[in-house]
């Protein structure tokens, strides 16, 4: 608190107003002192009431969370299969679209098979 009353001292001794300047600044911090308590006293009023919410909202919460559904091991691996059989799939349709045309583009494969070409 020295710095800041420090600073307050010497901006009022700065002013061209200042009558006694060490009597206005210690009424400037005694002003603050008081609304720094009555914000404090106000703030410990609420306190109660705030914890009570906070322990009301987590037995609501907590009570009403139903528990994670375990992931079945075998889901990865279906879904790598699908991925895979996809795959092999799109890669022989290219092989026997490249066998039947073969000086085909891109783009003219890509068409054929309903893929976007890259680029």
């Amino acid at each position: 608190m020295q710095p800041y009353s420090q600073l307050l001292r010497q901006s009022i001794c700065e002013s061209r107003y200042a009558v006694d300047e060490r009597a206005v600044a210690d009424a400037m911090l005694m002003r603050a002192r008081t609304r720094l308590g009555d914000d404090r006293a106000e703030v410990q009023r609420h306190l109660p009431w705030l914890e009570l919410q906070i322990r009301q909202f987590h037995s609501c919460n907590l009570a009403s969370a139903a528990p994670a559904s375990p992931r079945s091991p075998f889901g990865s691996a279906v879904r790598a299969a699908t991925v895979r059989s996809l795959h092999d799939d799109i890669k022989a349709r290219m092989t026997e679209f490249l066998a039947q045309h073969p000086g085909s583009t891109t783009g003219e494969l890509a068409r054929s098979l309903d893929l976007n070409p890259i680029g």
